[in-house]
């Protein structure tokens, strides 16, 4: 048992005695809450984005290598759950 006027160990909250300090951390944390998540969806929505865009590369035939050169991402775009990225060309080919 920590003695009083003992710093805290490891690992120990120190133990505030303000009143409604721990109440007011806690509501500024939530109030970042949106944005934070909103960026790691979007982080995770732009990595996914660049594993599809390279698999497109990887799989699109190469005569000339214009299909492939042209492959590309967009975004992410949006906020909240409507986060979205879009990859794709705007290389016309013929059916072969």
């Amino acid at each position: 048992m920590a003695q009083r006027g003992a710093d805290p160990g490891e690992g120990q909250a120190r133990m505030n005695n303000e009143p409604g300090q721990g109440m007011r951390e806690l509501q500024a944390s939530l109030t970042k809450a949106p944005d934070v998540t909103n960026k790691a969806l979007r982080d995770l929505v732009r990595d996914g984005a660049a594993m599809i865009n390279n698999k497109a590369k990887a799989y699109a035939p190469v005569d000339e290598g214009q299909l492939r050169a042209s492959i590309h991402t967009e975004g992410p775009t949006g906020t909240g759950a409507t986060v979205q990225a879009k990859v794709g060309t705007n290389v016309k080919h013929a059916k072969w």
